[in-house]
């Protein structure tokens, strides 16, 4: 592009207006005289698009009114956090006649506006991350650059595996199904919890591995597990790293690892009420996308989470009035000869264990899983069936409970969701007695099912709404604009369910109505656990179940302030050159 260069006003003129506006190639160029010279800035504040030639200049600062922002004249940088740095643009005296250059004095080519990203993430800067996202993407910069960025900087500025980096990983796993403007959305969201959570992080403070010796992965597995049982994060990490270093580093992830890992991970039993399996897969997750030579600096940080965790054998509930802990501990004895036992067997889920694991008898819902393991049950096939009764939970959650209710089968959920990702990669007894834990967690929320809420269609069928998939996705939208709305958003999913639709479009559209709310991760974690359970028999009934419990999930809290997409809806517009001021 030409940097050509167009006439602003005579030097007499300029110094005596003290300002001049003009269009320069199709952009709006504001240029001052200011301390003896002339500088030009593109006339929208980077904040808001508001027209700096609306400001004011003293001293060679340039204040934009709206929201105080304020700019170096000379350079374009901004004194303050909320808002980027503008474009300036230089300009010449030629006889007499000031003239200003029509190409800003650095374009902004996709390195600047990923040293933009990195910026705003540093200053937690909502939108200078917006900006730079929109533009990364404008510039064609691809999703899984935009994302192995953003995990390198969660790895080396957060101190554990926080919810800015969960939703990263749902969203990175989402993407193929997304459209481009929810994706953009989703990964806002992600990037600022991240920020902010980095921003709010003390520095932490790594150990490296150990430098010598040959130790067996057997060892390090024992000393792993004692450092974590003895809650000494340091020593954890410095044995985690070094089985880190031997097997991935030298031959890719190995089983061994994630046994290792998730082996200690159900030491304690349904730990940290579930998170902190759900946290192990999804550091596994991510490190498929941004490369597995990222483990030594993703993987150590759940070592706080890991060894500060608490077991559910710590709450009394699950002592009292039944002892159930105790039960547990002794299938995990057996586990081993359970597995041996129906090894070379063969075994079909029929829901035939779905009345157990829904029943009010710990001891039954155990002993109906150890029998389904002499069957020939994989760990894995139990897994799934758990965590469709964990979403039955969902889908049957009374109304009479209050909201804060939900996180119990949120979390069942989301747990379960988290074992059957793990089981597909290593299933050994340390991991699989989590089927188990999880099990239990689905049974202690029987309650929060008395009475049982109808699933959709239940008692009148749902021939009453639409077919057309359009017109079902629209009103999936409008059922959240209003709190007395609940069920309708799970019926129009379970209609566009049964008539075969696109599954893609329905779960972009659960992302859009998940995004725009102003919800925890939570919601995030339960929609993504869904996909991931249906996605390969999305038009079932046993699809249908399960994502109409997360749309009750979310109608339920609907509509929020929606304040969270404010500033990447601002960002979009500006970068269209739209006049946001304006309305």
């Amino acid at each position: 592009m030409n940097n050509d260069r167009f006439e602003v006003a005579t030097v007499a003129e300029l110094e005596q207006e003290g300002m001049k506006v003009l269009t320069a190639d199709g952009q709006p160029i504001v240029v001052f005289a200011s301390n003896g010279g002339f500088h030009a800035v593109e006339d929208r504040c980077p904040h808001m698009g508001f027209p700096l030639s609306k400001g004011t200049v003293k001293d060679g600062i340039l204040t934009c009114h709206w929201h105080q922002a304020r700019f170096d004249l000379c350079s374009g940088c901004s004194f303050d956090r909320f808002a980027d740095d503008t474009p300036v643009f230089d300009t010449i005296v030629d006889k007499g006649i000031v003239y200003v250059y029509s190409q800003p004095r650095r374009a902004p080519d996709a390195a600047y506006f990923s040293q933009g990203l990195v910026r705003g993430m540093e200053q937690n800067s909502g939108f200078t991350i917006a900006r730079s996202l929109v533009m990364l993407r404008r510039l064609e910069i691809d999703w899984s650059t935009i994302i192995r960025q953003v995990a390198q900087f969660a790895s080396r500025n957060g101190n554990s595996f926080g919810t800015g980096s969960t939703i990263l990983t749902i969203v990175t796993n989402l993407q193929p199904r997304l459209t481009e403007q929810t994706m953009l959305f989703a990964m806002f969201r992600a990037v600022r919890e991240i920020a902010g959570q980095a921003m709010n992080a003390a520095p932490r403070r790594p150990v490296g591995p150990l430098t010598a010796g040959d130790h067996s992965m057997a060892l390090l597995k024992r000393w792993y597990r004692h450092w974590v049982q003895s809650r000494h994060g340091d020593a954890a990490e410095r044995v985690l790293l070094t089985a880190l270093h031997r097997q991935v580093l030298e031959t890719g992830i190995d089983k061994a690892i994630v046994d290792l890992i998730a082996g200690a991970a159900t030491d304690r039993i349904y730990d940290s009420g579930g998170h902190l399996l759900d946290n192990v897969n999804k550091v596994m997750e991510l490190l498929d996308h941004v490369g597995w030579e990222q483990a030594e600096a993703t993987y150590p940080l759940l070592t706080d989470v890991m060894a500060s965790g608490r077991g559910a054998e710590e709450s009394s509930h699950w002592h009292h009035p039944i002892d159930i802990v105790t039960p547990l501990r002794d299938v995990e004895a057996r586990l081993p000869e359970l597995l041996a036992a129906g090894a070379g067997k063969t075994w079909q889920d029929d829901d035939s264990l779905l009345p157990t694991l829904l029943g009010d008898d710990p001891l039954a819902i155990i002993a109906v899983l150890e029998d389904a393991l002499i069957a020939g049950a994989t760990p894995l096939q139990l897994a799934r069936v758990v965590c469709y009764a964990a979403g039955l939970r969902l889908a049957r959650f009374g109304l009479s409970n209050e909201v804060g209710d939900w996180f119990g089968p949120q979390h069942a959920f989301i747990t379960a969701n988290a074992m059957h990702g793990i089981l597909q990669r290593c299933t050994t007894p340390d991991i699989a007695r989590g089927v188990f834990h999880n099990a239990i967690a689905v049974y202690m929320d029987r309650f929060l099912n008395i009475p049982p809420a109808a699933l959709p269609g239940e008692a009148g069928g749902l021939d009453h709404l639409s077919t057309d998939a359009n017109e079902l996705l629209a009103a999936m939208l409008d059922a959240l604009d209003r709190k007395d709305r609940t069920e309708l958003l799970a019926e129009l999913v379970s209609r566009y369910v049964e008539l075969g639709h696109p599954f893609d479009a329905l779960v972009d559209r659960l992302m859009y109505a998940t995004v725009r709310e102003d919800v925890n991760f939570h919601y995030f974690q339960v929609l993504e656990a869904a996909v991931s359970q249906v996605a390969d028999q999305p038009h079932t009934p046993h699809a249908a179940h399960i994502l109409a419990g997360i749309a009750r999930n979310l109608s339920a809290i609907c509509p929020t302030a929606r304040a969270s997409l404010q500033l990447i809806t601002v960002a979009a517009r500006l970068s269209k050159g739209e006049r946001v001021h304006e309305g």
